[in-house]
């Protein structure tokens, strides 16, 4: 991939056929989310993507019909890998149950907001879901499936610690979404303003700790003699 500041010709892009085929379009769409990252999706052309890519526009086209082609692919595939890295997080069962949940709360704000280029690209697939029926119908696909894996991983951890959410399970996973997106735009233009344990805290406000009920054994009673019966 080319840099800014880095020179860059026709003759220095890569033959793609000298690249696995899968190597190749994982190339642009790195290079894609970079590029609209720092110039937004209008502001930047397929040219300059192939050119970050450190190839010719032709590679761009020959697997991307168009630029909304390969912004729909790019949402597409980076939730994919939201989801792999949600469900490879193994957070140690330590501490008391307020610092478990707090840790639960912390590694999903990480998993959730670490690369700041996706969450900038984010907004602008959000944007035009909200103003386009077709945008709205693939984010929508997507999202759902985002939702599915974060309520699953959720359960299973609450469980994990011996918790329960104070609010249905779905409800717990748009909060931690809302939250995640809303720290980070507080966070993006103003560094350091928003402590990273915060949306620890902030979780274990929607999950409790389940208290153990402690089990009274039944008193046997004895029936009292009558000892002025005979016999």
């Amino acid at each position: 991939m080319n840099f800014p500041g880095q020179p860059d010709t026709e003759s220095q892009r890569s033959p793609t056929n000298r690249v696995p085929p899968a190597q190749v379009r994982s190339r642009i769409l790195d290079a894609a989310l970079h590029t609209w990252a720092r110039k937004g999706v209008e502001g930047a052309s397929l040219d300059e993507v192939a050119a970050a890519a450190g190839f010719t526009k032709g590679a761009v086209y020959s697997r991307f019909k168009n630029k909304n082609d390969l912004f729909f692919a790019l949402l597409e595939e980076r939730v994919m890998d939201r989801i792999k890295t949600l469900l490879a997080l193994d957070v140690p069962v330590k501490g008391t149950a307020a610092e478990q949940i707090e840790a639960l709360g912390d590694a999903l704000y990480d998993a959730l907001t670490t690369d700041s280029d996706w969450q900038i690209l984010f907004l602008e697939f959000w944007g035009r879901a909200v103003r386009e029926p077709e945008a709205r119908r693939r984010y929508t696909a997507v999202r759902t499936v985002i939702h599915r894996h974060i309520a699953d991983f959720i359960r299973k951890e609450t469980a994990r610690r011996g918790a329960r959410c104070l609010l249905p399970v779905d409800h717990v996973v748009v909060s931690v979404l809302a939250l995640a997106n809303g720290l980070f735009i507080e966070q993006a233009p103003m560094e350091g303003t928003v402590p990273r344990e915060l949306m620890g805290k902030l979780l274990s406000m929607l999950v409790e700790p389940v208290e153990p009920v402690e089990t009274v054994e039944p008193v046997e009673t004895v029936e009292p003699v009558d000892e002025s019966a005979g016999g």
